[in-house]
């Protein structure tokens, strides 16, 4: 399956959060068996996307991993 996703964003007034105004996503992805299902499998690869180049960070201090606990992993939401 090959994806391609582009985002429309800025840097919205309140300190910490960003407004992604625009999502354009394509896929080829062969023959759809399931057309809900393969809405959700792209709903679900968008939210990941954005969290991981939003959120996704592994920090070190002296060699060490000093986040390596989920309690402080932050998670996209929609308003």
């Amino acid at each position: 399956m090959f994806n391609r996703f582009s985002a429309k964003s800025f840097k919205s007034p309140r300190p910490g959060s960003i407004r992604i105004s625009r999502i354009v996503v394509s896929f080829d992805c062969g023959a759809v068996v399931n057309p809900d299902g393969l809405r959700n499998q792209v709903s679900g690869a968008v939210v990941q996307g954005i969290g991981g180049a939003l959120f996704e960070a592994i920090h070190f201090e002296e060699g060490k991993i000093t986040n390596p606990h989920m309690a402080s992993y932050r998670l996209p939401r929609f308003q």
